[in-house]
């Protein structure tokens, strides 16, 4: 059992069941569920999450999208994500160079590759989780990012691949 959190990030419950089907048939973990931005920012505040599939049309009363949580989540916050989406070339460039991000096709039923991506990325994963869980012990309660936005942890993961 790979034993991942995901965060499945979709204001229409329907998609639920395939996507927890989906991470049971795979062994791949839990999935949480949240229907709203805010909701999805205090799962990751109170939650050791390991990825995040967001639904790109997401939206809120504040005019903020599955976009805008995706870039909080893979700017700010060190988690990777999953962009599952109807309209995937909405969002064409706006990840570019960043290794912990993926789009995936809704009406394609990219469902199985959105979880197994996550799978497939289990060395990053681990890194990921042990850097953050580290920093939990001592004392630290948030990814810290520099000058130019990147989190400190996307950051030593590149340094390291070079």
């Amino acid at each position: 059992m790979a034993d991942l959190n995901l965060l499945f990030v979709d204001d229409e419950t329907n998609q639920l069941d395939i996507i927890t089907d989906i991470v049971k048939e795979l062994d791949a973990g839990e999935v949480i569920y949240s229907n709203s931005f805010d909701s999805a920012i205090s799962m990751n505040q109170s939650r050791r999450l390991d990825g995040a599939i967001i639904d790109l049309r997401l939206s809120d009363k504040k005019n903020r999208t599955g976009k805008d949580l995706a870039e909080f989540f893979i700017t700010k916050a060190g988690v990777p994500c999953v962009i599952l989406s109807g309209n995937p070339e909405d969002i064409s460039n706006e990840f570019e160079g960043y290794d912990n991000f993926k789009i995936c096709n809704k009406l394609k039923g990219e469902y199985q590759p959105a979880v197994q991506w996550f799978l497939d990325q289990g060395p990053m994963l681990g890194a990921l989780r042990e850097m953050r869980d580290g920093l939990t012990l001592k004392g630290a309660s948030a990814v810290t990012s520099g000058p130019d936005g990147v989190p400190i942890l996307l950051r030593l993961r590149r340094i390291q691949e070079s």
